[in-house]
Formats: structure tokens, C-alpha cells, sequence
């Protein structure tokens, strides 16, 4: 076993088990119980005591409270939950935390306004929103839900200035199984992205990668060197769009 390589544990397993491989620095959680004790237990091993060389966490919120408080921990990669399980596992100032990845049911801006005050020195910020939606939700056919996020975006309060890289991706899940039901944004209702990068950057002087996904348009920005690349799709652009996902991780990793 490598220190770099993620150790695969069920959540249901205790600190004493975790406290048997103190080179692991990337640990994977699987399960989706919570680790906890009563409060009239005194653990045989303290949280703090295990995995002293940890730099990442990947794997469920429910156990996040356990790892949180370690000074080396600077990733979090957090599996599907709701925005409001995620929070109730953050407290205020933990400065060590670089990175976040998280995978949430639906996200409001006062959502990501309180994830970010828990969590004010962040360089990457990677969000990802999976909403369901049904038939007749929408009676003029036109799904808001990114567009009005989107569109109060710069406003959202405690957005750290340290951004670097800075992704929010919607995805939709339609109850109708027919393309020409699925609610689309029209191109009135597509946010004005140049924009927003410009008061992203005001705001986050340091942000050199922004990605922004509304399922039916996008906008890409990146700054390579001394040059800028911009791109944006709209509705119009399914097939651009669908492309322009597949190549995410290579212009998230500046491929």
C-alpha cells in the first residue's frame, strides 16, 4: 500500500481500526452510516490522533466532523447530500481547507453563502447540482432554476477573494422521456456570463479558471499565461455543450 493511494473503509469501522495506517494521507470512506460516539463514551482513540499525515477526504458527509478538525487536511471530496447536511458538519474558520469538491441535492445561494463563510480560504471550489424535475413543474415550459442562481451569483456573500479555480454545474433529471418536453432556457433567460466573470474577478482577483453549467448553456473562462480564453454555448449548442462536458477535466486541470 502507497501513502498516496485512497484506503477504501466503511464508515461503519471505528478510529481505533483507522489509527492502524498513520502514513495514509488520502482516505476513501464508503457506507453511509455516521461514525460517532455517545456522549458518555470516552473513545479509545481520539479523532486527532489518527492519520496524522491526512491531506485528503473523499467519501460521505456524515463522517466529516471526525476528520475536519486536523490541521493537515486541506481536500474535501464529499458524495452526494443535501447542502444542509454538508453545513451541519462545517463550523467556522477552518482555514486549512483548500479544496472542495461536493456533490449536492439542489443549492441555493444562502447555501453556498454559509459553506463558504465555514470555509473563507478556499482556491478551488467545485460544485456540482442535481435537481429533479416533473412533468407540468414549469407551465411556460422554461426551467429558472440556473438562471436565477446564476444570475444573483456575484452578490452571494462570503465568496472567498482566495479563489483560484471556481466551478457550479447544474444537471436536471426529467420525469418526461421525450427531448421536446424537457424545459429549456431561452436565449433572453441566459444570463449575461461576461458579466459575471468580470465581478467574479473583481471580487476573487486570483481566479484563473471559471465554469459555469446551466444544463442548457454554459460559459467557460480560463486564463492561460498572459492570454484569456473565453467560451460560452447556449440551447442552441446542445451537441457543442454535450462536447464541451466531455472534455471538463482536461480544462479543469489546464490540459
Amino acid at each position: 500500500m502507497t501513502t498516496d493511494n485512497p484506503v477504501w473503509i466503511f464508515a461503519t469501522q471505528n478510529l481505533v481500526a483507522l489509527s492502524k495506517f498513520p502514513a495514509v494521507c488520502k482516505l476513501q470512506l464508503g457506507g453511509w452510516k455516521e461514525i460517532e460516539y455517545e456522549p458518555s463514551e470516552e473513545p479509545a482513540i481520539r479523532a486527532l490522533d489518527v492519520l496524522p499525515l491526512l491531506r485528503q477526504y473523499r467519501g460521505a458527509c456524515t463522517a466529516l466532523h471526525l476528520f475536519l478538525p486536523k490541521p493537515t487536511l486541506t481536500r474535501l471530496v464529499i458524495d452526494f447530500c443535501r447542502p444542509e447536511e454538508l453545513i451541519s458538519q462545517l463550523v467556522e474558520g477552518h482555514v486549512h481547507i483548500t479544496v472542495l469538491h461536493a456533490n449536492v441535492d439542489d443549492l441555493d445561494r444562502n447555501a453556498l453563502s454559509t459553506i463558504c463563510r465555514c470555509l473563507p480560504a478556499l482556491i478551488e471550489l467545485r460544485m456540482r447540482v442535481f435537481v429533479g424535475i416533473e412533468d407540468g413543474e414549469y407551465e411556460d415550459g422554461i426551467n429558472p432554476r440556473a438562471t436565477d442562481f446564476f444570475s444573483t451569483f456575484t452578490n452571494i456573500p462570503n465568496l472567498p477573494s482566495t479563489l483560484q479555480r471556481l466551478t457550479v454545474s447544474w444537471e436536471f433529471e426529467f420525469e418526461s422521456e421525450y427531448v421536446e418536453d424537457i424545459p429549456v432556457a431561452s436565449p433572453e433567460n441566459i444570463p449575461d456570463f461576461p458579466a459575471i466573470g468580470d465581478k467574479l474577478r473583481e471580487r476573487c482577483p486570483a481566479l484563473r479558471t471559471l465554469w459555469l453549467d446551466g444544463h442548457d448553456f454554459m460559459f467557460r473562462w480560463r486564463q492561460v499565461l498572459d492570454r484569456e480564453e473565453v467560451e460560452q454555448e447556449d440551447s442552441n449548442g446542445a451537441t457543442e455543450i454535450a462536447s464541451c462536458r466531455e472534455g471538463f477535466e482536461d480544462f479543469w486541470e489546464g490540459r
